[in-house]
């Protein structure tokens, strides 16, 4: 007896991410891929940059994004260029964070249906720059 075909959108953060300067101003830039046999619905991808300013957990800083995905086509990806914000990230040198996190979780509102959810959220860490 055959398995019936399940038919689903099915997003994915795809793993990996790259960086670039243009004009002084450093960048990430990460892929949303719909690897489901159904077109995905536009939805919310949200962005989270952290960092700690020293070793407390409470100087953690948070900066927040969303970014609008429009619908996606069985295959088809989407990249999202986001300019880091180095003028406002520091950190006390031997305390604070070296790296600075980037968490990306597609469909944040979990409109698409999908077969696996985990793979919606994907974290890079890139380093802080020092003066």
């Amino acid at each position: 007896m055959r398995k019936p075909v399940l038919l689903r959108a099915d997003l994915v953060m795809v793993e990996s991410m790259q960086t670039y300067q243009q004009n002084g101003i450093r960048f990430i830039a990460v892929k949303v891929k719909n690897q489901g046999n159904l077109q995905a619905a536009a939805n919310l991808l949200e962005l989270r940059v952290s960092w700690r300013v020293d070793y407390e957990h409470w100087s953690m800083q948070e900066l927040f994004k969303d970014y609008i995905i429009p619908p996606l086509a069985p295959g088809a990806q989407y990249t999202i260029h986001y300019a880091i914000p180095d003028h406002q990230i520091s950190t006390n040198e031997g305390f604070g964070s070296n790296n600075i996190s980037f968490r990306f979780f597609a469909d944040k509102q979990k409109k698409i249906p999908e077969s696996v959810e985990y793979n919606n959220v994907r974290t890079y860490y890139i380093p802080v720059l020092r003066d």
